[in-house]
C-alpha cells in the first residue's frame, strides 16, 4: 500500500504535517487511481459485500470517501461483465448441487421475494421479486433456469400446496421435502398458546 505524503513539499525543512483531514484524504486519493478503485470495488462486491460496507471500507482503509450511489454506479457500469461471470459461476456450482431450497419472503410487502439457494453452501442461485404466490408465477420465474437444476436430487420448501407440482415440473428427478425450519415454526405457532409460565 502506498504511503500518504505527510510533509509539506514547499517547505521540507519544516516538515509540517498537512493540517486538515480533508487535505489528507485528498492527498491519499491521488495514490489510488480510478481504475484501481473500481477493481477494489468489484473485488469487494465479489465477496458479497453491500455498497454501504464498501463505502465504509474505503474510508477506513484508504481514507477515500466513496458514496453509496457512486459505488453502485461502478457495478452498473460493469453490469454486462458481472452478469457473464455470475452465469459462469452458476454453471460451475450447479454441477455439484444436490440439495436445493426454494423459499418466499413477503413480510409487509406487496411483492413476494423468491429465493433459490444451494442448501449445502448457501450459494444464491436465484433472487427476484414476483407479484404473487402462485404455481404459475414461480414456474414462470424458474423454468428458464431449469437446465441449471438438472443434478438436483432433493428440493426443500415450505408447506405451500403448489410446491409438490412446482418441484416435479422443475426437477422431475428430485424428491420434494418440507423444510424442517418451516415445520418447527408452524409447530411453535400451534404450541405457543399452551405455553405455561414457570416461576
Amino acid at each position: 500500500m502506498m504511503s500518504t505524503p505527510l510533509a509539506n513539499k514547499e517547505s521540507p525543512a519544516e516538515n509540517k504535517p498537512i493540517g486538515s483531514k480533508q487535505m489528507q484524504r485528498k492527498a491519499f486519493n491521488h495514490a489510488l487511481d480510478e481504475i484501481t478503485q473500481e477493481r477494489i470495488i468489484l473485488d469487494l462486491f465479489g465477496g458479497a459485500n453491500s455498497p454501504n460496507f464498501i463505502s465504509r471500507h474505503f474510508l477506513n482503509v484508504y481514507r477515500i470517501i466513496r458514496k453509496y450511489h457512486a459505488i453502485r454506479r461502478v457495478l452498473f457500469k460493469h453490469s454486462k461483465r458481472v452478469a457473464q461471470l455470475n452465469a459462469r459461476f452458476d454453471q460451475i456450482i450447479c454441477d455439484s448441487i444436490i440439495l436445493m431450497e426454494i423459499d418466499e419472503t413477503f413480510k409487509g410487502r406487496n411483492a413476494i421475494f423468491l429465493l433459490v439457494v444451494d442448501a449445502t453452501t448457501g450459494y444464491i442461485l436465484f433472487m427476484q421479486w414476483i407479484p404473487q404466490r402462485t404455481k404459475e408465477t414461480i414456474l414462470a420465474a424458474l423454468m428458464p433456469f431449469q437446465a441449471l437444476f438438472s443434478k438436483v436430487r432433493v428440493i426443500l420448501t415450505d408447506g405451500a400446496p403448489y410446491y409438490p407440482e412446482v418441484s416435479h415440473l422443475l426437477c422431475p428427478q428430485a424428491v420434494h421435502q418440507l423444510c424442517l425450519i418451516h415445520i418447527i415454526r408452524n409447530l411453535f405457532k400451534l404450541l405457543q398458546p399452551a405455553e405455561q409460565q414457570y416461576h
